[in-house]
């Protein structure tokens, strides 16, 4: 249910490829979606936000989605904090130490349930079959690569990375859950080994060549951490890197596609 009100936001704090923050009264925020952002999906963001919420996870408490200035927004609850990708570049002799703490977070997230998420298999097979007119041979490979592969109910976040956990003083926090789904932990942990790998910081971002000197060492803890965590292994994970790639392609970020395609031909 969308609800119109007046605009009574605040200074914006923060900026993404799909929406603007703003401060809503005392203890809240507005995330406002761009102008002629689809009224289902910022539905389902809320929705997907308080499940998961619901389910104990660490994410911000939902108070509905709204109309403000003739674009559609969900309010939250305000954490207090900062990501810990900023964290991380104002600090960078602390990599060990937030490379473990995302893989805790992660770890923590696997081991939950939320029957009414969407699956993560349908969610990368759409993806894959949107993103396939790259290369249609691929495609099919990529697709049957993933139907080979086991289903699971874990919650999964779809694009778990340090600028979506906010260090607050009520310990972290994540944030920005509308790819959430429920399936199989070691496709989420490729998904973020992928992130860690080829994903661009939006512009703005400082220090992006600290960023990507810190990639390596970084990725390489958080997945160390996470195997100490869960019964998984390596082989395990791998076996999602083409299917979690060809997916991205989708998304159609700028820089990405010649790397995402050299994985995704990996092994063709």
């Amino acid at each position: 249910m969308v609800a119109s009100v007046e605009s009574s936001k605040g200074p914006q704090i923060a900026e993404g490829r799909t929406a603007e923050v703003f401060t809503w009264g005392e203890d809240r925020v507005l995330k406002l979606f761009r102008e002629g952002f689809p009224a289902k999906v910022v539905e389902h963001e809320a929705d997907v936000t308080r499940q998961v919420h619901d389910a104990g996870l660490p994410a911000p408490a939902v108070h509905g989605v709204v109309e403000v200035d003739g674009r559609l927004g969900v309010v939250f609850d305000r954490i207090r904090g900062v990501s810990m990708l900023r964290e991380l570049i104002a600090r960078p002799w602390t990599v060990r130490r937030y490379a473990a703490m995302l893989a805790g977070l992660q770890a923590r997230i696997h081991a939950a349930s939320a029957p009414g998420l969407p699956s993560q298999r349908a969610r990368l097979e759409g993806r894959i079959r949107s993103a396939g007119a790259h290369e249609p041979a691929l495609r099919e490979a990529v697709l049957a690569e993933l139907a080979g592969l086991p289903e699971g109910l874990a919650v999964c976040h779809g694009d778990f990375h340090p600028d979506n956990v906010l260090i607050s003083d009520r310990g972290p926090v994540v944030i920005d859950w509308p790819t959430a789904t429920a399936g199989r932990a070691e496709g989420d942990v490729a998904r973020t080994l992928l992130l860690l790998e080829v994903g661009e910081p939006l512009p703005g971002t400082p220090r992006r060549r600290l960023i990507e000197f810190l990639r390596h060492s970084y990725r390489r803890h958080y997945l160390d951490s996470y195997l100490r965590l869960r019964p998984t292994s390596r082989e395990a994970i791998a076996a999602w890197r083409r299917p979690v790639a060809a997916a991205r392609i989708d998304e159609g970020i700028p820089g990405e596609l010649d790397r995402l395609l050299g994985i995704v031909r990996d092994r063709a």
